[in-house]
This record gives C-alpha cells, structure tokens and sequence, in this order.
C-alpha cells in the first residue's frame, strides 16, 4: 500500500518477492548532485556516467569529466554524512574506460598501455569500485589479445600486483 502526494495504491503485490534482505541492491545513476544526493541517502551504489563535449547536450544529464568526478565523489562522501551513514557506505560503480584498440598487440605503445593503467589506478584511488570496459578491436582476434592484456596486466578488481 502507498499513498503519495501524487498518486494512491492498494492492494498490489509483487512477485516473485526479492531473494536479498533487505532487498536488492539500489543503484543511483546520473551526474547530477540531485542524483549524488539520493545515492548517498537511499542507494547501494553511485552509477556516473562520463559525458564528453558533444555528447552532453543530447543525453540530457549534466556534464561529467574527469575533474568533476573526483568533486562528485567528494559530495557523495560529505552527503553520505549528512544522511547518516559512513563516508564509503555508498559504491561508486566507475564510468566507462575505453580501451584503445591493438593495446594488447606488441605494436601498441607502451605509452598507451601506461595511459589505460593510470586512468584504472586513478579511479581506484577516487574509491571506485567497479568500471565498464569498452574495447575498441577492430576484430575478434584483435579484441580477444586486448582483453587478455588487460586481465593479465591490470587485472579484474583493479588491486593486482603491478605487472608490465
């Protein structure tokens, strides 16, 4: 049963009910510190997403770079206090990492594999928990020796040993 300032309801019930307790998880997506602010308050986790230049104005959601990132998780932290609860409690499930293509290949350049380590350890240090890879192959082969690079070399959670 609800009823809210705009709408009544009664007597609907869904199924099947969720397995976790208190239920699952709730992720809070979007750039705005509105949406900061309901994550720190009501959610699991913070979903950001970057917005480059000529992307923002058709997506409709603020713009997010790298240097606003690292400002939107120091608000999360300070909202989190705010909404009594520990500075951390919140995840925050990175922004998408793009992993240039041929970066597995002995061709590419050290210079870009360093680039892609450093932006992976950055978001780390933000408190970042988790990323989505985008891989840019070119093919299947292409695509299967970058995600293997990236597996052996910067690994899955991000807290591997440094390897080159």
């Amino acid at each position: 049963e609800f009823h809210g300032d705009h709408f009544h309801v009664s007597g609907v019930r869904q199924l099947p009910t969720p397995v976790q307790r208190p239920g699952p998880p709730l992720w809070i997506g979007g750039n705005s510190l509105r949406a900061v602010r309901a994550a720190a308050a009501r959610g699991s986790a913070w979903f950001p997403f970057l917005t480059p230049p000529n992307l923002g104005d058709r997506v409709r959601s603020p713009r997010l770079d790298d240097d606003l990132l690292g400002r939107r998780v120091d608000a999360l932290r300070r909202y989190e206090l705010e909404a009594g609860r520990r500075p951390g409690e919140v995840d925050v499930i990175g922004p998408h990492v793009v992993i240039p293509a041929g970066v597995g290949s002995s061709e590419s350049g050290a210079r870009t594999r360093d680039a892609v380590r450093r932006h992976v350890e950055w978001l780390a240090e933000l408190g970042v928990v988790g990323c989505r890879l985008a891989f840019t192959a070119g093919s299947p082969r292409e695509l299967i020796e970058d995600m293997v690079w990236f597996a052996d070399r910067i690994g899955t959670r991000g807290d591997e040993d440094d390897r080159s």
